[in-house]
């Protein structure tokens, strides 16, 4: 019979041997997998300045809310409740809780898992007995109680690298809720511009409307006495029935903006003024110069592509660690006994510590395919960004460019509306001195109408093209009181 002295010295020899096979295994395995694959951070160049634009034509804004510069309490109650009641800022709020709630469940394995069993059992047994033949019944009970843990030591950043990626999800996912704001501000103040200035047009075709009538009524008696032509009348009635489709296809233009506006503030469409409408003139609008092209990388759309090529770069960093072996640690502790109340004494008490290691032999090259998918993947995600930001730069240019000349056209337009009221008022004198006859009159009235349509279309343009820009821009830019230094909102 071999010594007490004798088992315990074999078991503490094989207690080391197992604890040097696996330190040994571990270095080698640690070894062979430092080459990280990591995805490159992108650099992409952007011009300085934007080309073409002269320092007046870019705009300020002395308050991140950049719908006040234009100085009306309408829009502010209708981004207030644009902001309280728009479904896609709610669907996009829901998606952030979303995936909120996935990275706090991806996070978690990062951390030991401990879970806790209890069993309890009854069991019946029956045996025969051989010398008196009789059919007897055993019954045993049996309870087990133990608490179990697990954790995989993240030797290739495996997992801390999904969990990187998650985060960046969940960052990603709050910059395309504040585009989403951004979209429906915008979208918002436009339509309310769109509606005023029909309005504005509406009611300049109502004018020239009743002065087509009268021209209508003085060509027809002109024509019965026979002073005037078949033609000149059928023009006018032309001219009337030509400015009928134009008021009908505008009042058809009012009510579509209309339940657009309605449905942007959570609303339903209905045949009211939602509010009261803007008057574009008289409107000074703030100015400011040296808007850098690297205020494109604060937009949101773009801060959430960054995000997105992050995420990229962390899945592809996943992928590549899938490759290697995963190491897991695992034990428990607990008890079993035959009889509920014993079941904390000592003798009941079991334990189990152990490891293991699983490493990929062949897959038939599927691991290695979901990294070069990985790697594809990531590479779209940094061509995506270059596309992104050429448009927003295009945008942006294209909107200076157009604030600029829509602002010389504004000055046009006004040149010749004062031209038109001159005109007008110079026949009215010559019509009340006998000169003039009452058709030349309503031309000239008619003529000063028409040019009034064009400046408020002017206008229109104008302020869109403002709205636009401030899109393009992702929200407004700020130039703080220290030099060279800026801060964007």
């Amino acid at each position: 019979m071999m010594s007490t002295e004798y088992l315990l010295m074999v078991r503490r020899r094989g207690k080391n041997f197992f604890i040097k096979s696996i330190l040994t295994v571990s270095i080698i395995l640690f070894i062979s997998g430092c080459a990280d694959k990591s995805g490159l951070s992108p650099k992409i160049r952007l011009p300085q300045n934007y080309s073409n634009i002269s320092a007046k034509s870019v705009f300020s804004s002395n308050n991140y809310k950049w719908w006040r510069e234009f100085g009306s309490r309408t829009i502010d109650r209708l981004v207030k409740t644009a902001l309280k009641n728009n479904s896609d800022i709610k669907a996009a709020a829901e998606k952030i809780l979303e995936m909120r709630a996935e990275f706090s469940g991806s996070h978690s394995v990062l951390f030991p898992s401990v879970y806790t069993n209890f069993n309890a059992a009854r069991q019946r047994q029956n045996s025969v007995n051989g010398i008196t033949g009789r059919a007897n019944s055993y019954y045993f009970n049996s309870f087990h109680l133990s608490l179990s843990a697990s954790y995989e030591i993240d030797l290739w950043k495996r997992l801390s690298s999904s969990d990187k990626a998650a985060r960046a999800a969940m960052l990603e996912t709050a910059e395309n809720k504040i585009t989403v704001i951004h979209a429906v501000i915008s979208n918002s103040v436009m339509l309310y511009f769109e509606i005023s200035g029909i309005d504005r047009r509406i009611n300049l075709l109502k004018k020239e409307r009743k002065l087509l009538r009268r021209i209508i009524s003085i060509e027809k008696q002109r024509y019965e006495n026979g002073t005037a032509s078949l033609l000149d009348l059928k023009k006018s009635e032309y001219e009337f029935a030509n400015k009928e489709m134009e008021f009908l296809t505008l009042k058809q233009q009012l009510h579509d903006k209309k339940y657009k506006l309605m449905i942007l503030l959570g609303k339903y469409p209905n045949n009211t003024k939602p509010y009261k409408l803007f008057d574009f003139r008289n409107k000074n609008l703030p100015v400011l110069s040296d808007l850098p092209s690297s205020l494109l990388l604060k937009r949101p759309d773009i801060r959430a592509k960054i995000l997105q090529i992050n995420r990229m770069n962390f899945m592809l960093k996943a992928a590549h660690a899938a490759r290697f072996p995963q190491i897991n640690l695992t034990g428990s502790y607990g008890s079993e006994s035959d009889a509920l109340k014993d079941i904390f004494r000592p003798e009941n008490i079991l334990w189990q510590i152990a490891s293991g290691i699983s490493a990929p032999l062949f897959d038939a090259g599927k691991l290695k395919s979901s990294e070069n998918a990985a790697l594809h993947k990531y590479n779209e995600a940094v061509i995506d960004y270059a596309k992104t930001l050429m448009e927003a730069f295009y945008e942006v240019q294209n909107a200076l460019q157009n604030n600029e000349l829509l602002s010389k056209k504004r000055n046009y337009a006004e040149i010749l509306l004062k031209n038109a009221g001159v005109r007008k008022n110079i026949i009215l004198s010559r019509y009340k001195a006998g000169l003039s006859n009452l058709v030349t009159l309503y031309n000239a009235q008619m003529s000063y109408y028409q040019t009034s349509d064009l400046l408020n279309q002017t206008d229109l343009a104008f302020y869109l093209n403002r709205i636009s820009l401030h899109k393009a821009i992702g929200g407004s830019w700020i130039k703080t009181e220290k030099k060279g230094e800026h801060r964007y909102e």
